[in-house]
């Protein structure tokens, strides 16, 4: 009888680390996503629940995925505020390191289109 409650707890144990917190908060990015490749979204529309989503995960403690602060400077950038767009693509450079290049490219070739 030891031996099977010695496993139970050995399972009980073992099996408790699977249910992990995910390492980002996706929230509504990946609908996003999906309507403007698909072509029916309303920019407005996005960025105020791209907003409200960002707000709520960092009142929860949580981290925004790589690309979400890229994809809200672009949706800022269709809207026509290149402020709020410089100041997403800064935020994805910072928290996102590995994404500072194309950050730059996009922020140094904005008088020619890109990024808008």
């Amino acid at each position: 009888m030891s031996r099977l409650l010695l496993f139970l707890l050995f399972a009980a144990v073992s099996f408790s680390g699977c249910a992990q917190q995910p390492l980002y908060a996706w929230g509504p990015f990946e609908n996003v996503i999906s309507r403007i490749l698909q072509g029916g979204y309303n920019v407005n529309g996005e960025i105020l629940r791209m907003e409200q989503f960002g707000r709520e995960a960092a009142m929860r403690g949580q981290k925004l995925p790589p690309g979400y602060h890229a994809q809200l400077g672009l949706l800022y950038a269709e809207a026509g505020n290149e402020d709020r767009m410089e100041v997403e693509y800064m935020q994805e450079k910072d928290l996102y390191p590995p994404s500072g290049t194309f950050m730059d490219f996009l922020l140094s070739n904005r008088e020619a289109g890109y990024g808008k």
